[in-house]
């Protein structure tokens, strides 16, 4: 699946419509999100109407999530990716519990559940 944002390319923020009102957001987190290249791009020219010098400056970011999930795949493949927490936890040096221990650690669980529901999907 791909997913498409529409970014300024001078200062780098992404368009987000809020209550009717154009907006913008410092990630694609809080963007707004168009599931065709044309929605984006229609998004982009609806946006800037009226402004032909702000239309210029916008460009339509592309992310391939089935790239995403195959390199995190071969990540895990190569190397379990949890290993790593014991390097993260000496070098916080605050314990299992530390902020970046914990963050590790939920992120590889989030992780292995994809991966897990992905490969379990294509069966």
């Amino acid at each position: 699946m791909r997913l498409y944002f529409v970014r300024n390319r001078d200062n780098g923020l992404y368009l987000h419509w809020l209550d009717g009102r154009l907006a913008y957001w410092g990630s694609n987190e809080e963007a707004d999100v168009y599931h065709t290249r044309g929605g984006a791009y229609e998004a982009g020219e609806s946006a800037f109407d009226f402004d032909d010098a702000a239309r210029e400056l916008y460009e339509i970011i592309e992310i391939d999530t089935e790239a995403g999930l195959n390199a995190l795949r071969d990540l895990y493949e190569v190397h379990n990716l949890g290993d790593f927490i014991h390097e993260i936890r000496e070098s916080e040096g605050l314990g299992w519990e530390g902020p970046q221990v914990t963050k590790w650690r939920d992120t590889c669980r989030k992780a292995k559940k994809l991966l897990q529901n992905r490969s379990q999907s294509a069966m």
